[in-house]
């Protein structure tokens, strides 16, 4: 197995991981609560509290995974945690308005503790995401025998015919050669050299 697949799979096995996470959680929590005397029925803060919980737990597993993969750049750190801040205000919001709704305060707490985490990973797919430029340096530094999709990156080397797996581009291999950065770099010295 790759380590990209591997990846990809520790990364779909995060929710259920995350979904036990909370739900221990909130039963551990509830029962101390309980055993001290401390409980005074459904509290909204106990979902509070689990969310924080479970949502430190999946910040700090898919920072694990994604680590070696992200270029970590000051704006992209400054957004990462800007997103978090902003998920976070963006689930008490939804929570305030379910909460009008539905005339639930622990229901409204229990979405809006589950919202965030949520709301955070899908701002990091687009904050983490390779931009246009570290994509050109990743291709430029890579190998310069490899073949690479000239629309999207992919290294074609090995494959048996000449369509990219990735994006489903097709080409003549006489496309694919004339298309590689390097060699429309060298022609063009060529050119200017003679």
């Amino acid at each position: 197995m790759s380590r990209l697949i591997a990846k990809i799979l520790l990364t779909v096995f995060m929710i259920p991981f995350a979904t036990i996470v909370y739900m221990v959680s909130f039963v551990v929590m509830e029962r101390s609560l309980r055993f001290t005397g401390s409980y005074y029925g459904n509290r909204y803060e106990l979902f509070v509290l689990c969310g924080l919980l479970t949502w430190a737990v999946i910040a700090l597993y898919w920072l694990l995974i994604w680590r070696g993969q992200i270029k970590w750049t000051s704006p992209r750190i400054s957004l990462t945690v800007l997103s978090a801040i902003v998920c976070a205000a963006a689930s008490v919001v939804f929570a305030k308005l379910l909460n009008l709704l539905v005339r639930e305060e622990i229901f409204s707490a229990f979405v809006a503790s589950v919202l965030c985490p949520v709301l955070w990973l899908i701002s990091t797919v687009f904050v983490w995401r390779e931009s246009a430029e570290e994509r050109a340096g990743r291709v430029a530094g890579g190998d310069e025998t490899a073949l690479t999709c000239p629309v999207c990156g992919y290294n074609l080397t090995g494959l048996s015919e000449p369509r990219c797996p990735e994006c489903g581009t097709k080409y003549t291999l006489s496309e694919l050669f004339a298309r590689q950065p390097r060699r429309a770099m060298a022609a063009q010295d060529d050119e200017v050299s003679n």
